[in-house]
């Protein structure tokens, strides 16, 4: 059963529980207000659990370690607290396990790392020593995931470095090589392969974490695109290449000096077209968050900037005050990412 993005409200019905032979159930985005955790102590047979902004809260029933056949489970995006139940710790079949975003404290199990993918990024998990950690250890994506900052007021994982210098811009070409613009702007290189559950910083001053996973995709390189069509546009080479995500894509830029930006995030639909081909029916929608603050909700690229391939910039302004800017793309239940 997949009921992803629909638009209903929750909380998830306790009959769904009576569904005994269920393998596959994934619910994300229910609206209404925080519920519980569900009674699934009857879905033995389950592979797959996705139970992703479902305004959860409460903590992890142990019962989920008994579903020794589990092998993906996603409860991304709640208001899940409490340890991180070692019971899960158990599961011999489990390669994805996604906590992000929930209130998660305690100290990291030591079967953490056990899954192929881990993200624990943006919890408060209360690490005895959260500057000796780093932001990804093996195939655990760590990014924000102690409540603490460093002494710098960077998250915790990138440690005390100091600052040589604070810079006051910016510029980065998400997903492709290195370029300078038309003005003259020199935009990094972000083209290293960075997939799900990952964190990968840079060698200057910034780093992005990915979350989620393509569940029905088998393509290993499905988290970057290229365009493959003939695009015409200032500085076309920055809407040639763009990092794909599932679920929350995050630039987190720090050793800035403090102080009001103009921040331009340049967009372009390159993986759809408007013709009359199976390439024609995605559209991508997502949120769009800036230092923690949503700033547009259900942007479409296409829609916004007129159609397919073609450039559109969104201007917003941001206060940065610990030397850190924070951007975040987050797909919410609308679209196809």
């Amino acid at each position: 059963r997949v009921m992803q993005g629909s638009g209903l409200s929750g909380p998830v019905p306790s009959g769904i529980s009576y569904l005994k032979n269920l393998t596959d159930l994934r619910i994300s985005d229910l609206k209404g207000p925080d519920s519980p955790f569900p009674q699934l102590i009857n879905l033995m047979v389950l592979e797959t659990l996705v139970l992703r902004s479902c305004n959860l809260i409460g903590t992890v029933p142990e019962y989920l370690g008994n579903i020794t056949n589990l092998r993906s489970l996603d409860l991304s995006y709640n208001k899940l607290s409490g340890q991180i139940p070692n019971t899960l710790g158990v599961l011999e079949n489990i390669n994805i396990l996604y906590l992000t975003g929930n209130l998660f404290t305690g100290p990291l199990p030591n079967w953490i790392a056990r899954p192929d993918y881990t993200d624990l990024s943006y919890n408060n998990l209360s690490i005895q020593n959260p500057e000796q950690l780093t932001c990804q250890q093996g195939t655990v994506n760590l990014f924000s995931s102690s409540s603490k900052r460093s002494n710098l007021g960077m998250v915790s994982c990138l440690g005390n470095n100091g600052c040589p210098k604070h810079s006051y811009s910016l510029h980065i070409n998400c997903g492709g090589k290195l370029i300078t613009s038309s003005k003259s702007l020199t935009y990094d290189d972000d083209s290293n392969e960075v997939g799900p559950a990952s964190f990968h910083q840079s060698e200057s001053n910034w780093a992005l974490s990915n979350t989620g996973h393509f569940f029905d995709s088998s393509l290993v390189d499905y988290y970057t695109w290229s365009n493959k069509t003939n695009i015409s546009m200032e500085n076309a080479e920055l809407y040639t290449d763009a990092r794909v995500s599932p679920l929350s894509l995050t630039y987190y830029g720090f050793c800035l000096g403090n102080g009001n930006y103009t921040v331009n995030l340049h967009f372009a639909e390159i993986m759809f077209t408007d013709d009359q081909t199976y390439n024609s029916l995605g559209r991508r929608i997502f949120d769009i968050y800036i230092q923690g603050r949503l700033v547009l909700k259900d942007f479409n690229i296409a829609k916004e900037a007129g159609g397919v391939g073609k450039a559109i910039i969104k201007k917003f302004t941001a206060i940065v005050t610990n030397n850190n800017l924070e951007i975040r793309l987050h797909w919410a239940g609308k679209g196809t990412t």
